[in-house]
């Protein structure tokens, strides 16, 4: 066995460790093995990723606020996420422990927040479930975490970012269905509140990827194009009936956008050209057949005015 092999079966007994927030033992664990390989990637990623966790667990032990740790947490695990790329690589199993540590605190300061606006009588906050149904989530208990997020969602249905984290639940649990005709609102309603960096379901992580090495869109503009892509690719293929205080909706939302299109084309095309495939959708679910073919082919025209090359993808 090489000296890395052995290393990493050392490395077993902090697995748990990093799971209970042990990093100052964890990273005497470390230490001993590093001497011996320091050049090692799996070593110094796991060196790297306790340092980072010991000084955030160092920081928040003087939090005090409403949900303070809890926000300060899942705000530094996006941070470590999108900049140590490396640990994902060489320390998966010790990232894992992580999650479990960093999620389970979060939840516990979301939890202790609740129960304290209860003994207060504050007014109830969505977000808070939002937070809570969030780290369950993650945690692997959909069971519980969707009784939160459907709490939350009947409470503030606009909320993108509520929907959002609804719709991966559902399609984490098995009900791929209902997950898809979440997602499809939940980009609908407000692309920006989307989290992907929480969102763990299979079919928008491949979408996301594709996006990025197959379609080179920049990442400061996935949240905008994979509603329209995830319609051509037929991921959101569930179309229906809008209400009628949707399809108003709907209706202002478009003279919106194309008032403001010239003023930043790069966002609101992607959101605009979404908007028109929504109209399609509902135009071919509902049962009002009046000029229903014209208005499919005007919502087509205008589609291929902004992006041909989406429009003849989308016609396929």
């Amino acid at each position: 066995m090489s000296d890395e092999g052995a290393s990493r079966e050392n490395f077993d007994s902090i697995y748990e460790l990093l799971s209970n927030g042990e990093f100052d033992k964890a990273n005497e664990i470390i230490e001993v093995s590093l001497k011996s390989l320091y050049n090692s990637k799996f070593v110094l990623s796991a060196m790297k990723s306790v340092l980072y966790w010991k000084k955030v667990k160092s920081e928040i032990s003087s939090f005090k606020g409403p949900s303070s740790k809890g926000l300060y947490l899942i705000e530094k695990w996006k941070t470590f996420i999108e900049h140590f790329d490396d640990v994902e690589i060489y320390f998966q199993e010790g990232l894992i422990g992580l999650k479990k540590w960093v999620f389970n605190t979060a939840l516990f300061d979301f939890l202790e927040t609740k129960e304290n606006s209860k003994k207060s009588y504050d007014a109830y906050n969505p977000l808070v479930d939002m937070q809570i149904g969030r780290c369950l989530k993650i945690l692997g208990d959909y069971k519980n975490a969707i009784v939160y997020l459907k709490k939350a969602y009947n409470y503030e249905r606009k909320n993108g970012e509520i929907i959002a984290e609804m719709a991966d639940c559902l399609a984490l649990s098995g009900n791929t269905v209902f997950s898809k005709t979440y997602f499809a609102e939940a980009f609908f309603q407000n692309p920006d509140a989307v989290r992907l960096e929480f969102i763990e379901t299979s079919y928008i992580k491949r979408l996301e990827e594709k996006l990025i090495n197959e379609y080179n869109v920049k990442e400061n503009l996935i949240n905008y194009w994979i509603p329209v892509y995830a319609s051509i690719l037929k991921v959101f293929n569930i179309k229906r009936e809008l209400e009628p205080m949707e399809l108003r909706e709907l209706d202002l939302k478009m003279v919106e956008l194309k008032r403001d299109l010239k003023s930043n084309i790069k966002e609101i095309k992607p959101k605009l050209i979404y908007c028109y495939i929504r109209l399609i959708n509902h135009l071919l679910a509902t049962k009002d057949l009046a000029n229903r073919q014209e208005k499919i082919s005007i919502a087509l025209n205008e589609i291929k005015l902004l992006d041909s090359k989406i429009y003849k993808e989308y016609i396929k």
